[in-house]
């Protein structure tokens, strides 16, 4: 991710200028190194952008998903597009600590959680909310046993609570969830 920037600018029209603000997510001692796409599209984006011909891209194909395997050690981290959505999800190995999975957030004013679970992060043009988290257990057949689970917000980190443990000895499914319509698309102002 990039890092944390407020930024007025001016557009093409000169009588219209662009806000924008980056938040930045940082998973401490995450390993993102290995990355494959799932569902891609058959339609592709070429990037020239600059001088530098090295760093040019063609043929890029758009994708529904991407899988981080071992992100954490025997934890896989998934992104993915679902009703015009950003989404993560982890999937975590039978035996596994889930307390690996621990981040910070740059570029807010204001983090908490309220009464119904849901993360709050506020900043200058707005507020980023990630509901309530959805966990499961996933057994050897397919069957889903949900379990509790909850943020954790302390010192500006936040990780994951299940306040009824959950079964060690089956795949873990935690399941977070962004609301990105408070926040996406650019604040635009005339002159």
């Amino acid at each position: 991710f990039p890092s944390h920037d407020t930024n007025t600018r001016k557009s093409a029209n000169k009588n219209t200028t662009i806000h924008n603000h980056v938040i930045q997510q940082s998973f401490i001692g995450a390993h993102p190194t290995q990355h494959s796409s799932v569902d891609n599209s058959p339609h592709y984006i070429n990037y020239f952008i600059g001088k530098d011909s090295t760093t040019w891209r063609s043929n890029v194909h758009a994708t529904q998903k991407i899988s981080y395997s071992n992100f954490y050690p025997n934890i896989d981290m998934y992104i993915d597009a679902h009703n015009q959505q950003l989404e993560y999800s982890f999937k975590i190995a039978p035996n596994t600590d889930p307390s690996q999975i621990k981040y910070t957030i740059a570029g807010t004013e204001n983090i908490n959680i309220d009464a119904l679970g849901n993360m709050h992060y506020y900043h200058g043009l707005g507020e980023i909310v990630e509901q309530k988290l959805i966990a499961w257990n996933l057994d050897t057949k397919g069957n889903k046993t949900f379990v509790p689970i909850k943020f954790i917000l302390e010192n500006n980190y936040i990780s994951y609570e299940f306040p009824n443990g959950h079964d060690k000895n089956q795949v873990l499914i935690i399941d977070p969830e962004l609301i990105f319509s408070s926040f996406t698309g650019p604040i635009v102002t005339g002159k």
